[in-house]
């Protein structure tokens, strides 16, 4: 499914890859598109970014793994 909000994401385009990059997703996907507002670094000039897109790509590389947050803490599920 798609990642839930607080996850952060991973993208790349192949491997080994030195392109990989992360998003962490700022509220809930739109089911039907995957449109969502997410934030990350590593953009143009190193800026730190949010913006609203399809959750599953970020600047032409595929979602490969997303990490729910909330599991990780103490106590989540």
């Amino acid at each position: 499914g798609l990642p839930t909000p607080g996850a952060l994401c991973h993208y790349y385009s192949k491997r080994p890859s030195t392109d990989d990059h992360v998003e962490f997703v700022l509220e809930s996907p739109d089911p039907e598109t995957g449109k969502v507002l997410h934030a990350g670094g590593g953009r143009p000039h190193c800026e730190i970014s949010s913006s609203i897109g399809d959750v599953r790509w970020s600047s032409g590389r595929p979602l490969q793994y997303w990490y729910d947050s909330a599991a990780l803490l103490p106590g989540g599920e």
